[in-house]
């Protein structure tokens, strides 16, 4: 068995969608004058590698603590979409690419933008799924998706439309991946356990399985 880490490290100074507030980490505890290490971690359920449930965008939709594990562990498909034109991800392209993907599949989109974690274009040159393609992904009902990217939507999106359009569908989305050029296109399992809040997203560790 060999497991493959897909997430991001939590820290500090980590890359941040805008206007987001940075993860804190502050000592309680100290093992010199305490006898042990007690830390406590301030920050919020879309800090890195994390999972929107769809509450993040739904009104009255499904908390995290509701969300089916069944939904973000199982088989994974691999799309890779290195190579498209401009930044804009089309259903002809995933259907080019994913034609074989089943109704609960894990439908993970390689764009191999996590090779500029930390870096200005991470944040703003990142492909995204256009209204086509977020339409192909509900139609075909994956149990999650997951992206390399920051988000589905470009942060100037004026609607978030992607959210819009695959939350709605009780689809996870799962942002800020990592690593997904060592995964086969098929063949690995995917997992990505998030905590049991009753909020609207969770940072999870991500990981496949081969």
């Amino acid at each position: 068995m060999k497991v493959i880490d897909l997430a991001h490290e939590v820290e500090p100074n980590m890359p941040l969608y805008p206007g987001q507030p940075a993860p804190r980490f502050k000592p309680l505890f100290q093992i010199e004058k305490d006898g042990y290490n007690l830390t406590e971690i301030t920050m919020i359920g879309h800090h890195g590698t994390h999972v929107d449930a769809p509450l993040h965008m739904v009104k009255g939709g499904a908390p995290m603590n509701q969300v089916a594990l069944e939904r973000l562990v199982g088989p994974a498909l691999v799309v890779d979409c290195t190579r498209v034109e401009g930044r804009k991800i089309t259903a002809k392209h995933l259907e080019a690419e994913a034609a074989d993907l089943k109704p609960g599949m894990v439908l993970l989109i390689r764009t191999g933008m996590s090779a500029f974690w930390g870096t200005d274009k991470y944040i703003n040159e990142f492909p995204y799924p256009d209204a086509s393609a977020c339409e192909w992904i509900v139609k075909h009902a994956p149990g999650c998706v997951g992206f390399d990217t920051l988000s589905p939507d470009p942060v100037d999106s004026p609607d978030f439309g992607a959210h819009r359009t695959i939350l709605p569908a009780g689809i996870p989305i799962i942002e800020n991946l990592t690593n997904l050029d060592k995964l086969p296109r098929t063949g690995a399992t995917f997992v990505a356990a998030p905590l049991k809040m009753a909020v609207d997203g969770s940072s999870v560790r991500a990981v496949a399985i081969i």
